[in-house]
Parts: structure tokens; C-alpha cells; sequence
């Protein structure tokens, strides 16, 4: 079954490689949906992605700002 059960899988979903920023390599996914499910298919993919990285070790950066 898919991780994402909202995300239509034709056309396949695609990553791409988009260069690198301040905190590492730019990623981006591309993925069919139906228009109203945008919200749940966003969040989908987000929890995906996180579990995804959990699960093989794998950091994710964030900035963090000091207040002073």
C-alpha cells in the first residue's frame, strides 16, 4: 500500500534534486492530487518524510534563533 494513501500514483511521484542551501541539499516532490485533498495530502507527505528519516538516522537541519 502507499505511505501517503491520498497521493494519486499515476503519474509516479517524482523527488528532485533543486542545489543546496544554508543547511544542506534541497529536495523537492512532486505528487498528483486531487485538489481538495491538498491539506491532508501536504500533511501526508510531511509525516512521511519525518518517519522516513527516523527510521534510517537520518538529521534533518533547523535553524534556530537566540533571543537577546
Amino acid at each position: 500500500p502507499a505511505v501517503c494513501e491520498h497521493v494519486l500514483q499515476k503519474p509516479e511521484p517524482q523527488v528532485y534534486y533543486d542545489g543546496f542551501s544554508e543547511q544542506g541539499a534541497v529536495l523537492k516532490i512532486a505528487v498528483w492530487l486531487k485538489c481538495s485533498d491538498l491539506i491532508t495530502v501536504k500533511n501526508e507527505l510531511y509525516v512521511a518524510v519525518h518517519n522516513a528519516c527516523k527510521k534510517n538516522k537520518i538529521k534533518i537541519p533547523y535553524m534556530y534563533y537566540e533571543k537577546k
